[in-house]
């Protein structure tokens, strides 16, 4: 027999309750149904209780009052006496549930293909370059006293100790040409309230982009958008000092989601493209709004959209459809990207350099 609970409803029917039952078993008593919910003669389902006048009735009576109904199909039965196994898949991929920033497992045991799936994700650029953001910023925390609030606001290590873990600074790149702190500083936060943004969008979005573009073109497209913006921060008197570069590669994953977004405008649903495009937006001005935090640099993040942007339409206008925009945009994207590493480069390198001025 079962032992799930049972009452009596003012009529004298017999109510059994399935506390055990998911959220979409409770919404039809137990019972899962493509089309609308409704009385089903003797079989009244409501709110979650499934009420029953006649507690003998098999399992065939349900089906085919059911499937008698409206032309109703059951996805799966429930018994009388014990919760019978629920026949629905969910082709989601953990990507896509990522994307929502769900953790299935830790409200109902996985599927052996999510769990599959989860192992795979251990593997990704996103999830391993992210492990080596927080060993990072652990690091710098370690090395010594948190800096004062008003020296680092993100909670995090004073100036000096990002040096020597290869942050930018534009003394050390521009007069020693030391080019490689452009790439190390993309490893780089500036404090733990820092990571826990990037962490949150890489994590939340960024998972799913790669699973979407593959890891090479989000590799290519995270490191070249860090390294741009650590470059035109560079550039800039007021962000010649100690600088982070994480925040660069994500903006240019970010410019370059809102290219795709874009150029697949006629190809996706009304309402998913309006929310992936709010969504974007909303992660790019967060973005710009924290680069105005020491050791951050806002131009960093404007580097890093730029690159992105420039990037994404190298990329991704392919799926555009109008034709004359899919043969000249890529090739026009690919000079102005080229054109703005090089001229960077020549006034920092010629123009800028001590021995110049």
């Amino acid at each position: 027999m079962s032992n799930a609970p049972t009452k009596y409803s003012e009529s004298g029917t017999k109510e059994v309750n399935y506390p055990l039952l998911s959220p979409i078993q409770r919404s039809y008593g137990g019972v899962s149904l493509l089309g609308q919910g409704s009385s089903f003669g003797s079989q009244d389902l409501e709110g979650g209780t499934l009420i029953n006048n006649n507690m003998n009735n098999n399992n065939n009576n349900i089906s085919d009052s059911i499937m008698g109904n409206k032309g109703l199909k059951p996805v799966f039965f429930l018994d009388t006496d014990e919760v019978i196994e629920d026949l629905t898949v969910d082709n989601r991929s953990v990507f896509q549930k990522f994307k929502g920033f769900c953790f299935p497992c830790l409200l109902n045991p996985c599927a052996e293909e999510t769990f599959d799936e989860y192992k795979k994700m251990t593997t990704t650029f996103c999830l391993l370059m992210s492990l080596v953001q927080v060993i990072m910023v652990i690091v710098s925390l370690s090395m010594g006293p948190i800096a004062p609030f008003k020296t680092n606001p993100s909670i995090g290590p004073k100036p000096d100790i990002l040096i020597r873990l290869g942050a930018k600074y534009g003394y050390c790149v521009i007069d020693h040409f030391r080019l490689y702190l452009l790439l190390t500083s993309v490893f780089l936060h500036a404090g733990i309230f820092h990571l826990l943004v990037n962490l949150y969008q890489q994590l939340r979005l960024g998972l799913y982009l790669e699973k979407t573009w593959g890891w090479v073109y989000f590799f290519t497209i995270y490191f070249l958008a860090g390294i741009g913006g650590g470059l035109l921060s560079c550039l800039v008197p007021h962000t010649q000092g100690t600088g982070v570069g994480a925040t660069g590669g994500m903006m240019g994953i970010l410019g370059a989601h809102l290219v795709e977004i874009v150029a697949t405008w006629h190809k996706t649903e009304s309402q998913r493209r309006r929310l992936s495009l709010m969504l974007c937006l909303l992660l790019i001005f967060v973005d710009v709004g924290i680069g105005f935090v020491p050791f951050i640099q806002v131009t960093t993040s404007c580097g890093g959209l730029v690159v992105g942007i420039l990037l994404g339409l190298f990329l991704f206008v392919k799926e555009t459809d109008h034709s004359l925009t899919r043969r000249l945009v890529p090739q026009l994207a690919m000079l102005l990207l080229l054109a703005y590493f090089v001229i960077l480069s020549l006034v920092l390198f010629l123009l800028l350099h001590p021995k110049n001025v």
